[in-house]
């Protein structure tokens, strides 16, 4: 997934229908958002999106692993 999401190179050079498909993974959006602000110069209000997205994509994560987490009891 780090190839697709564009940890390897850079999205812009996939074709468009990768492009799109990349940002299933939770890769795609860390990277837009660091490219935004280390190379693009732009602001952390800026990348609000992105930090929104990476936040639910974890919320949901966490829910699904409390739901299929079984406590032990010995």
């Amino acid at each position: 997934m780090s190839a697709l999401g564009g940890s390897w190179w850079p999205l812009w050079i996939e074709p468009e229908w990768m492009q799109k498909l990349a940002h299933l993974t939770i890769t795609a959006w860390g990277m837009d958002a660091f490219s935004d602000l280390l190379i693009y110069n732009r602001g952390l209000s800026d990348v609000w999106l992105e930090i929104g997205i990476l936040g639910l994509y974890g919320a949901v994560c966490f829910t699904v692993g409390l739901i299929f987490f079984k406590f032990k009891e010995e």
